[in-house]
């Protein structure tokens, strides 16, 4: 048994336990008492992985960003989505191009793609494939915008034959 499945095979061995046992038995508020102690040390083990993966895509997006500001990077800040669009103003970095918008829980990271080597697409986030080509990262910085000043977001959809 692996230690990370060791708590979770107490619990349910003192469930069984509990299950099996008469609730006038001495032990039976012992028990009862051990089992909710290993289910918040379990919940509290969740969530500490929950952001410790969190963090590792924060840093994998950083990493794939040229000239990413470091202030990317926050233990108060969580990925949200990463969406592809094309800009249809002059204001970031041309009207048509086609860009990539990481949405954070406080901020939005807009990036350029990067025109691909040797035909094949830029790597997701994640994947750590910027070591593999020699260092090149998929996206390039632009802009890093608070959320709270973005007034609006128009998703406009392509519809066929009208």
């Amino acid at each position: 048994i692996r230690p990370v499945q060791r708590l979770p095979s107490i619990s349910l061995l003192l469930n069984d336990i509990l299950k099996h046992s008469d609730k006038n038995n001495p032990d039976h508020q012992a028990l009862v008492s051990a089992l909710a102690s290993i289910r918040e040390v379990m919940t509290h083990i969740n969530e500490d992985k929950r952001k410790t993966e969190g963090q590792v895509v924060l840093f994998d997006i950083f990493n794939d960003i040229d000239n990413c500001p470091p202030h990317l990077v926050s233990s108060h800040r969580s990925f949200i989505t990463k969406c592809d669009v094309i800009e249809l103003s002059d204001n970031l970095s041309g009207r048509g191009d086609h860009l990539t918008i990481f949405v954070f829980s406080d901020v939005v990271e807009v990036c350029k793609k990067r025109k691909s080597f040797n035909g094949k697409s830029p790597k997701e986030p994640n994947s750590g494939s910027h070591k593999l080509n020699g260092g090149a990262k998929s996206y390039k910085h632009i802009k890093l915008m608070p959320l709270n000043i973005i007034k609006q977001v128009i998703d406009i959809r392509e519809t066929e034959g009208k």
